[in-house]
């Protein structure tokens, strides 16, 4: 009598879970990075939006405009002041701010991860910093 069996071992079923297991972790680690990236690039453009933004408010008042510390009141203070709140701010993951000394019509304007300890600065010259362990 001859046995035809048909089907997958346990050993070949195990080794198929490790490699899709070994895939979706590289999988995720990549996806998490470009999101991070794009997080971060999307914070660096509502700091150019604000500068601009600032510019403007500079040549019809005279001054820069501060907001002082960083925190979600400072987000809503930056759209209502100087962009019209008619765009908004990235303030889901990012806390904006825009300090500097009116005297000497120096600008930093910062944004803050509320998790990370990632901070992006530019400055009035448009030079790009950023600072933290995570970015």
């Amino acid at each position: 009598m001859k046995n035809n069996y048909q089907g997958f071992t346990l050993i070949e079923l195990l080794v198929v879970i490790a490699i899709l297991g070994i895939l979706s972790a590289i999988g995720i680690t990549s996806y998490q990075g470009y999101t991070w990236s794009a997080k971060k690039k999307d914070a660096e453009l509502s700091l150019n939006s604000i500068l601009l933004a600032n510019e403007e408010y500079t040549s019809d008042n005279g001054s820069y405009y501060y907001s002082g510390s960083c925190n979600s009141s400072s987000n809503k203070n930056i759209q209502d002041n100087l962009l019209d709140g008619k765009e908004t701010l990235s303030s889901d993951e990012w806390e904006f701010c825009i300090q500097g000394h009116q005297n000497q019509q120096t600008l930093n304007i910062n944004a803050r991860h509320k998790t990370k300890t990632c901070m992006l600065t530019l400055t009035e010259k448009m030079v790009f910093s950023q600072t933290g362990r995570d970015c």
